[in-house]
């Protein structure tokens, strides 16, 4: 399992991390390494990251549309995207 880890930790992943730890608040880094970690097949860290902002800041640029088309992308029945659903629509009510 870590070796599959380490295997997906793309350079740009890397980068996009170091820049992260130095600002951890900022949404647009989050964004775009939730978006880099969806790639690399990552997706609940990825949903985990884009729930962080939305959490904070449930408009923010295209996070909800982002995070809905890594739901629906994800197969059909997969656990994660009725946890994450469930997420969003208590974000939502």
């Amino acid at each position: 399992m870590d070796l599959a880890k380490q295997a997906s930790d793309s350079p740009e992943i890397q980068a996009l991390q170091q820049l992260l730890a130095k600002d951890p608040e900022s949404n647009d880094l989050k964004l775009k390494l939730a978006i880099a970690l969806n790639q690399a097949n990552r997706s609940e860290e990825s949903l985990d990251l884009i729930y962080s902002i939305l959490v904070k800041d449930l408009g923010f640029a295209d996070a909800k549309k982002v995070y809905l088309d890594i739901i629906a992308n994800l197969p059909d029945g997969h656990e994660l995207a009725g946890t994450y659903r469930r997420k969003l629509y208590t974000l939502l009510y």
